[in-house]
């Protein structure tokens, strides 16, 4: 297990409450968890379900660690936005706070990580947190968080197909769709590879785990490109195929490492 204690690491959590007074109890405690820690956290409260929604502006993925739900809120109820979240993002931590015990045996619809009962005490936080903590390793290799259009966006790194220069910007194209983003392509390729055990930044410099397993998963086919060598079918000197059957060119200088690292992908899976 991988936690977050030390590591320099932020863990991002909302609280969705509309009694402000719980709202600012709970966040204090997580504060205190994070202190005793050593361990940065972001509290982001929310009034409703409806300001959240609103905040997100109908974001498919939310880039949060955890979303805390209180579930008898005015409006929309915690349960249907747990719902709502759902259909869009499988894999963001929910859990609930509430005083309503009839609404436990509902969690498995919307696989809830985590019940607490009302009141909260900082004993049962802390317990969820460290849960949390505790997986917090493995949930940060799966997505990065970008600026797209002004908004800071969630993108899951299993859809990512591949990244390319775009002029001054960066462009991520996924299997759902493409996002441009002003960070530059050297920049994004470290953030795409920064849960990985990560390269240098500036090219295809194999690194390993502590077993001596390469665990790299962007690689640059080009000087201008780098794919997800997950999404990658078919390796030619010349061109290489993603799922989906779109080809992309592999210059001579990067061909030789990105076929290893194909090989080596195909080997462990």
């Amino acid at each position: 297990m991988h936690n977050m204690e030390g590591t320099g690491r932020i863990l991002r959590i909302a609280y969705c409450e509309d009694e402000t007074a719980q709202a600012e109890y709970v966040s204090d405690m997580i504060k205190n968890w994070g202190e005793r820690r050593n361990a940065a956290c972001d509290v982001d409260l929310y009034g409703s379900a409806e300001e959240f929604l609103f905040e997100m502006d109908e974001a498919e993925l939310f880039a949060y660690d955890l979303i805390l739900l209180d579930i008898s809120m005015q409006g929309m109820n915690g349960f249907s936005l747990a719902e709502r979240i759902r259909s869009t993002d499988k894999k963001v931590r929910l859990a609930f706070i509430t005083a309503d015990a009839d609404f436990v045996f509902r969690g498995y619809e919307v696989e809830a990580f985590r019940y607490i009962m009302k009141p909260v005490t900082q004993g049962k936080l802390d317990e969820l947190l460290n849960s949390v903590s505790a997986q917090g390793g493995m949930a940060m290799a799966e997505y990065v968080i970008l600026e797209v259009s002004g908004q800071s966006r969630k993108i899951d790194k299993s859809d990512i197909l591949y990244v390319e220069v775009d002029g001054h910007y960066t462009t991520i194209h996924c299997e759902s769709g493409e996002f441009t983003v002003k960070d530059s392509f050297k920049d994004v390729l470290a953030m795409l590879n920064a849960g990985d055990n990560t390269r240098g930044a500036d090219g295809n410099t194999d690194s390993a785990d502590k077993t001596g397993s390469n665990v790299n998963i962007f690689y640059r086919c080009h000087r201008s490109a780098a794919v997800n060598i997950d999404k990658v079918t078919r390796i030619g000197r010349e061109l290489c195929r993603l799922k989906g059957g779109q080809e992309l060119a592999v210059s001579r200088g990067m061909y030789e490492e990105l076929n290893r690292a194909f090989i080596r992908h195909n080997m462990k899976h």
